[in-house]
């Protein structure tokens, strides 16, 4: 959350966040708050009786929690005191994440543990201990955001004799200047509004309503989960493993406005039945996004529903409407969408409250507005990582080379987020002659980052205030460059990294340190100034044209795991396709930041029928560019055989026509 922290001062915080009760406060101060410095355990103990024996928080009690973690958490993390409705309060001194209201973090010290500097027009101090703790209290807000359905929440840093009052939502978080809470009457006076917030005022998103465990609907999704002799089980086994007990399980709706003249007019466009997110993203600021696998509330279908806060700047277009065109199109292996908009119109704030420092005045703001989202989709897919062998892999990845390919020439689109999340397995029935059957195609997934190709209706530069895409399947261009206008030599080049990835990870070859390649080729990066750029290990391969650990190239054969009948085609498509990426970097001369990679258009594509057979001279001339690409170094570069491997990356032709010619010889 880096540059995601807003001040503002404490009676503006009040005036715009806490708006002031039917009623004054009763003037009751807090009294016998040990000094500072004091032990954190006896600031705390302290502070909870005087909310709790003079009732400073009507209809609500504060409880500790810090020594003892909530034992369906697997973080184990333990905010010091929370604060609960009376009916809900828990008597096992334990936090329980889904049903707190706010929480409160004690140091013992106002300024050496303050996770801030008011002092410095840097706000977020880089000192050990200011991270550390700044860290702690992110991590808190997270876990709320994780266990409820929230739209914002508030927490308080507790300092001494001292407190912030901190507000968070999926833009970042606005935090007050520092005040004595003993003296001054703004904690109190905040507890009494609080006290006297809605739910929806307190953060509450009031299109997700709580299904008790007793209920029908509990029941519902229970006799739905039940397992059945079916193909495709492996949807109904995922949402069985939604129906955790310790979660709060939900029925969520799309509840979308429908007229621009009247903010009040809003349809439910359909409601569905979830329990735990099957997948959930991690980090407090960003889109927050979760996935589930849910019950149709009117068909009674299982369905994928998608509940995220889209970024929403000028130029980009929901997801929803982008799958809407493409469905349109008929373009095979996309999601089909059911359902989609934004709900209620709720959208961050904190972003509105960010002002340029005064050393920098022209700083783009680095805070995003985003607006809560939901997406229903007919197709609830398995992860690439369930491929059946390295034959399904090349499969599977083919399938999505393709949809990109007709995404970029039927509807001007280019994905520009192909990572291994977003390439997923679609299994599913299809009846053949009387006979039903289970296929499996790959799924291009996730086109909420994706953009018209320059000059087809896209937005001049970037969009966004940071890099666009997953930062281990990114180019090497698009992390040297963070503002780089996205091209299909960099889109290959990211389907190039995600078959290594899942060949790395999952297929038998002759690397020992899996967890060491992974970690230097995929996840490292080099810090320079505020960026990261592309670490070296990647950066090394591309330059050299070879992946090697230690004396030996890396080649790929024989797998237990996955079931390969023979020698893994693998290695030659790497090593080939790895060529043409080698001769393009040496034409760009693009390894070092910002050199080359200018805000430039995508690459020009070739329209061009599908192929899926390749010539004996084909595969003849590619033998022979694998033997010249391996004497390069021993006889230098070769300009013309560059330009030529280079070309390559020009369309989707040749990525198609190489891993198709795999399968043909597999077959």
């Amino acid at each position: 959350m880096h540059m995601k922290f807003v001040k503002i001062s404490v009676n503006e915080f009040m005036q715009k966040f806490v708006p002031a009760a039917p009623s004054p406060a009763p003037r009751k101060s807090f009294s016998r708050i040990p000094g500072e410095g004091a032990l954190e355990k006896n600031m705390q103990a302290a502070f909870a009786k005087n909310v709790n024996d003079k009732g400073m928080c009507p209809g609500y009690q504060v409880a500790e929690s810090d020594s003892r973690y909530d034992e369906n958490d697997s973080t184990k993390q333990k905010p010091d005191v929370a604060l609960y409705r009376e009916s809900e309060l828990p008597v096992d001194n334990r936090p329980n994440w889904n049903i707190q209201r706010l929480h409160f973090e004690f140091k013992g010290r106002c300024d050496q543990d303050d996770p801030f500097d008011d002092k410095s027009e840097d706000f977020e101090s880089v000192g050990d201990k200011r991270e550390e703790h700044r860290g702690q209290f992110i991590q808190y807000a997270e876990k709320l955001f994780e266990r409820q359905q929230r739209c914002f929440c508030f927490t308080v840093m507790m300092l001494g004799r001292q407190a912030r009052l901190c507000r968070w939502d999926r833009s970042g978080a606005v935090v007050t200047e520092k005040f004595d809470y003993v003296k001054q009457s703004y904690l109190r006076d905040f507890l009494w509004r609080f006290a006297h917030l809605s739910d929806v005022d307190q953060g509450y998103d009031p299109t997700a309503i709580p299904i008790p465990k007793d209920s029908a609907e509990a029941d519902l999704m229970r006799k739905a989960a039940s397992p059945t002799d079916e193909n495709c089980a492996h949807i109904r086994e995922y949402f069985r493993n939604s129906l955790d007990e310790s979660w709060t399980w939900w029925r969520l709706k799309v509840d979308v406005h429908v007229s621009a003249a009247d903010s009040t007019a809003h349809e439910v466009k359909g409601e569905y039945l979830v329990g735990k997110p099957h997948f959930l993203s991690h980090g407090m600021a960003g889109r927050g996004t979760r996935g589930y696998v849910a019950i149709d509330c009117y068909t009674k279908n299982f369905v994928w529903l998608k509940d995220a806060w889209r970024v929403d700047h000028a130029g980009i277009e929901k997801e929803g409407d982008i799958l809407w065109r493409l469905n349109d199109l008929k373009i095979e292996n996309v999601p089909t969408v059911l359902q989609h908009g934004d709900i209620l119109r709720q959208r961050t704030l904190s972003q509105d409250y960010w002002k340029a420092p005064q050393s920098n005045p022209a700083m783009m703001k680095p805070l995003k507005s985003h607006t809560h989202y939901r997406l229903v989709e007919k197709e609830v897919c398995r992860p690439m990582s369930d491929f059946d062998s390295g034959e399904d892999l090349v499969h599977l990845v083919w399938d999505c080379v393709q949809v990109h390919k007709d995404a970029m020439l039927s509807a001007d689109l280019i994905h520009r987020d192909i990572s291994s999340g977003n390439l997923l397995i679609n299994e599913h029935e299809i009846e053949e002659n009387g006979t039903k059957c289970v296929v499996r195609d790959g799924i291009l997934s996730d086109w909420e980052l994706s953009k018209p190709l320059p000059g087809k209706g896209s937005v001049d530069g970037p969009r966004q205030p940071d890099r666009t895409g997953t930062w281990q399947f990114l180019s090497v261009h698009a992390l040297n460059n963070p503002y780089r206008t996205i091209t299909i030599q960099d889109e290959l080049e990211s389907f190039f990294h995600v078959l290594l990835y899942f060949g790395i990870r999952y297929l038998r070859h002759n690397f020992a340190r899996v967890g060491e390649f992974i970690y230097s080729y995929f996840d490292d990066g080099i810090p320079t100034g505020d960026e990261w750029i592309c670490g070296s290990e990647k950066k090394a391969v591309i330059k050299g044209g070879v992946i090697a650990q230690g004396e030996d190239d890396l080649k790929f054969g024989f797998s237990d795991d996955k079931g390969d009948p023979g020698r893994h085609p693998l290695t030659d498509i790497i090593m080939d396709v790895l060529s043409w990426f080698n001769s393009y970097y040496h034409l760009t001369s693009t390894f070092y930041p910002n050199v080359g990679g200018s805000r430039a258009g995508a690459g020009i594509m070739q329209a061009s029928p599908r192929t899926t057979k390749v010539s004996k001279s084909r595969r003849c001339a590619r033998r022979d560019a694998r033997r010249v690409n391996k004497e390069v170094t021993r006889k230098g570069r070769d300009p013309e055989e560059d330009k030529r491997l280079a070309k390559y990356l020009e369309s989707h032709d040749e990525m198609c026509l190489i891993l198709s010619d795999a399968l043909d010889n597999e077959s």
